[in-house]
């Protein structure tokens, strides 16, 4: 049966108001996870959207991501929102491929803030749960047992610097924040647990002796998120909670993840403690949350009793009881 112009028209106005509803929401609460700070709202929430009406693989996204977080806020509708979460992605991944898999030469001045912003999107899949959200939404495969968030943010940290004399000029310029003068580590009033962790690079609680190059990634990997505590409690700096987590992602030596990749037990504790900043940017994060509890348990449920101690104190803060 042919279907005439008034069912044609109910169809097409079903579709355009499915996608007003989301974008609505995107405005209105989705848009408010993204920021770092205060200041930054008015970029995702307005300025962002003025760019997705240039490209409309950002606009799919921006549909996907508010999809998703309706999916989470409502669980009695959460499977119609996943299926409207996976068609706008779907649609909007190809594009983004195209462009991030050769990005010296497909990236220009013109699609650059759109395309910052896109990645944006996808760590927030990235950090959703797996279960609700197929993985090919994050636009990449797992390559490994770290999670792919970790992955994402250092590889958009590079693209970034890349681009950034671009990137300066337009709404996502405050993603070129940077964290100033001397750190000061009392900041943080808790900062002499993480200081006791160097006791395990010392092979004082270890059955083997680490190789000194080893030894040292921990040691910078531990200055790096002691820094990265000190500066998200610092009112005078220009990161916020959020910033100062992936500042520590950002800039930890690759062999780091090279260790935690193998398994090595000294690699894995530092992480719980980075969880204790995760769980902090939740708060005003809406994607991030449930994202601390979930790794610190995968992470303590992976190492043996004798390394399970050096865990209880961002274990009974995330997960009490």
């Amino acid at each position: 049966m042919v279907e005439g112009p008034y069912e044609l028209l109910s169809q097409s106005a079903d579709l355009q108001l499915e996608e007003l509803e989301l974008l609505y929401c995107w405005t209105m609460f989705t848009s408010h996870g993204f920021g770092d700070k205060l200041i930054d709202v008015k970029a995702w929430q307005l300025e962002i959207p003025q760019v997705a009406c240039n490209h409309p693989f950002l606009m799919h996204g921006i549909l996907a991501v508010s999809a998703l977080h309706k999916s989470r806020a409502e669980p009695e509708t959460s499977q119609q929102y996943l299926v409207r979460t996976v068609h706008h992605q779907n649609i909007a991944l190809p594009f983004y491929r195209n462009i991030i898999d050769d990005f010296r030469k497909e990236m220009t001045e013109a699609n650059c803030h759109a395309v910052m912003a896109f990645a944006s999107l996808i760590i927030a899949f990235a950090f959703a749960d797996l279960d609700a959200v197929p993985a090919s939404a994050c636009g990449v495969a797992s390559r490994s047992t770290i999670p792919e968030w970790i992955h994402l943010l250092r590889g958009g940290r590079k693209v970034l610097q890349v681009i950034k004399s671009w990137i300066i000029k337009g709404p996502m310029a405050f993603h070129l924040r940077q964290a100033e003068g001397d750190i000061n580590l009392s900041r943080n009033p808790d900062d002499a647990r993480l200081a006791a962790l160097e006791v395990l690079f010392e092979g004082q609680d270890s059955s083997h002796e680490l190789p000194d190059s080893e030894r040292e990634v921990y040691r910078t990997t531990l200055r790096l998120l002691r820094q990265s505590f000190a500066i998200s409690l610092s009112p005078d700096q220009p990161l916020g909670i959020k910033f100062s987590m992936f500042l520590w992602i950002e800039r930890f030596p690759q062999e780091y993840l090279e260790l935690l990749d193998l398994r090595k037990p000294e690699a894995a504790i530092l992480l719980p403690h980075f969880c204790l900043l995760l769980e902090r940017g939740a708060a005003s994060c809406w994607y991030m949350v449930g994202a601390a509890g979930q790794l610190v348990t995968a992470l303590y449920n992976a190492l043996g009793d004798n390394w399970r101690v050096w865990m209880a104190w961002p274990l009974q803060q995330i997960n009490p009881g």
